[in-house]
């Protein structure tokens, strides 16, 4: 039996929700990439560019947090864990309209799902570095959402 999301957050260490951190703005910058690369309009381009570029230094900040707490850590991610910070497929295949819209509705999702993370870590650890930087995480999670809200309303993508 999968224990609930919040039954799975309750009870994860700092290490490895720092560990989950690294994976999620990994696979962000990933699928931002490839939005990037197949946004019809170029402001979307420049603005999928730019969040390839913040989530890849948010990586490296979780990363040095990591390595300062848990020096030596190694974590093996279940496929129960990643999904606590995935909205969509892991890999895009970006080939038409429908596939990209399908790819902006997971980046939506994802962004949501990664900033009540982040939030949720956030009370469940006394370091006050690594408290601040969730908690900055999840603010800049919920202003990616809002981002990808309006790109998708300005492309006409409808976000249930």
């Amino acid at each position: 039996m999968s224990k609930s999301r919040e039954e799975l957050l309750s009870t994860m260490e700092t290490a490895k929700a720092l560990t989950l951190g690294c994976y999620g703005e990994d696979m962000a910058a990933y699928c931002y990439l490839q939005l990037a690369d197949k946004a019809e309009r170029e402001q979307d381009r420049r603005e999928f560019r730019e969040m390839v570029a913040e989530e890849q230094e948010h990586r490296s900040r979780l990363r040095a947090l990591l390595d300062k707490h848990y020096p030596g850590s190694d974590f093996v991610l279940s496929p129960e864990e990643k999904q606590v910070v995935e909205g969509g497929a892991r890999s895009l295949n970006i080939t038409d309209r429908k596939s990209f819209e399908d790819a902006v509705r997971g980046v939506v999702a994802s962004e949501a799902m990664t900033a009540r993370f982040y939030r949720q870590m956030e009370r469940h650890t006394d370091q006050p570095d690594v408290k601040a930087i969730f908690h900055e995480l999840a603010d800049e999670g919920a202003t990616h959402h809002k981002r990808l809200l309006q790109l998708a309303a300005e492309n006409n993508i409808d976000i249930p």
